[in-house]
């Protein structure tokens, strides 16, 4: 098993070389090694990631944030921040996106406390907004199949009206 302090002397060797893609998966073997120890058993300036990357990590926290960010995001989903839309940007709201990986930093509390809509669910909503359009107009604008929009509009149709 590799010590610690050598995955940490290797991630800023690496990122002081500019061999980004080999500092961020340091990271990342080096965070899941953080996330098994105890907080309790770590100095006071060591119990969150932040602090522990801020105090050992030559380049600082922000630095290993992207670092480890562009790691959990190779093959990982991008989630809209405002209405949780998945991958790139199909809503086309502005709204930042972050990363759906665990690691990615909470955007607030709207984000934590609001599930995220399924499908189905913005394809209703969708509907109901412009009842007028075609499922194939509103699937090409939300990024959702013409069959989810046909799905919804028939349970639209038959739920009793409010």
């Amino acid at each position: 098993m590799i010590d610690t302090a050598l995955i940490i002397q290797a991630v800023n060797e690496f990122e002081r070389c500019g061999r980004l893609i080999a500092a961020g998966l340091g990271l990342v073997k080096l965070r899941e090694r953080y996330d098994t120890w105890w907080r309790d058993d770590l100095p006071p300036d060591e119990r969150t990631w932040r602090a522990y990357t801020a105090k050992h990590m030559r380049f600082g926290a922000d630095r290993a944030d992207f670092l480890l960010g562009r790691m959990t995001r190779i093959g990982g989903k991008m989630r809209c921040t405002r209405c949780g839309t998945e991958s790139g940007c199909p809503c086309a709201c502005g709204a930042a996106y972050v990363p759906t990986h665990r690691w990615a930093r909470a955007a607030g509390p709207a984000e934590v406390a609001a599930p995220e809509p399924t499908a189905l669910a913005r394809a209703m909503a969708a509907i109901a907004a412009h009842p007028e359009r075609s499922n194939r107009a509103i699937a090409k604008e939300i990024g959702l199949s013409e069959p989810t929009l046909r799905r919804a509009r028939q349970k639209l149709a038959e739920s009793p009206a409010e």
